[in-house]
């Protein structure tokens, strides 16, 4: 009731199924708009819908770039929560858009972009494949999508047994489906034309407008070179070495990081965005070493 929108009223009964596509980074997700959504804001609003028996139990998909980091040292098998989630990525890698053009089979010619990601088009077009989704496990839905997307990792995080309950809790059960043949499971032809989902963008500027491309080339390229410049004054050469970029996100300072990113953002003038999100480590990092908001300040 003090939340600020929409919130989940589901029965203590209730199986909860929930999709999440949008661009990510380590610990973090993009959402259409406000604020970015952090690994632990997130696992704190599951574990407290879970601990006021707001769902019985929940499966979750989430297709970002790094996704697992979402959840790794986070969520883990041993966990007492009635929660399985399954990532397109695991805490280190992109994801990948499928359906691109150069890809086989590629967009219709009108379509100058990526029309899919490759883990949600395979656990979709797996799901329309089958004739009654209550003789599906989940465990056998996450081996075939695991297996199609051949270019990330997908992960699984959580309560395993809730693995082996039929998709049909979830997601529905038996459709008509006139076209059941059409979606293969076999891999997709994808060539040269791998394109990561942050650059998923780039691909409809390259075909639509070279001008435009070329300026959010140079503009990624600014935004990467402050980050690291910036990086490289708070903290001397030797430090600057120190920095883990494989630091867990179960160790990361979330407030610290919460308070990093925006004091840089309102410092530059403009939000990291989807593709700039990618250096979150980067803040993480700093604040495991103890750097405060006024020295990042100092650095900009």
């Amino acid at each position: 009731e003090h939340a600020p929108g929409r919130v989940l009223r589901a029965p203590r009964h209730d199986r909860v199924f929930v999709y999440y596509s949008d661009h990510g980074a380590p610990g973090l997700l993009g959402m259409p708009s406000g604020d970015y959504l952090y690994a632990d804001q997130l696992m704190s609003a599951i574990r407290t819908r879970f601990e006021n028996d707001g769902f019985k139990e929940m499966v979750v998909f989430v297709e970002a770039c790094e996704s697992g980091s979402m959840f790794d040292g986070l969520l883990s098998h041993d966990d007492l929560m009635d929660v399985w989630v399954t990532t397109a990525s695991n805490p280190r890698e992109s994801s990948y858009g499928v359906y691109c053009p150069g890809m086989v089979p590629a967009p219709p010619k009108e379509f100058t972009t990526c029309l899919g990601d490759l883990y949600s088009v395979a656990w979709m077009e797996d799901v329309q494949s089958q004739r009654d989704l209550s003789n599906e496990s989940l465990h056998t839905l996450f081996a075939r999508v695991k297996r199609r997307t051949n270019l990330s990792h997908v992960m699984d995080y959580g309560e395993r047994e809730i693995e082996f309950e039929p998709v049909s809790w979830y997601i529905g059960g038996e459709w008509n489906r006139d076209n059941r043949d059409n979606y293969a499971h076999a891999e997709l032809e994808l060539g040269s034309s791998i394109v990561e989902q942050r650059d998923a963008d780039l691909v409809h500027l390259s075909m639509t407008d070279p001008r435009a491309y070329e300026a959010q080339k140079k503009k990624r390229a600014e935004m990467d070179r402050h980050v690291e410049e910036t990086v490289g004054r708070a903290v001397s050469a030797a430090e600057a070495s120190e920095l883990r970029s494989d630091l867990p996100t179960s160790e990361w300072d979330w407030a610290c990081l919460r308070r990093l990113i925006s004091t840089y953002e309102r410092e530059r003038g403009e939000r990291l965005g989807d593709y700039g999100i990618k250096h979150s480590h980067l803040f993480a990092s700093l604040c495991a070493h103890g750097l405060d908001v006024a020295e990042l300040v100092a650095a900009m």
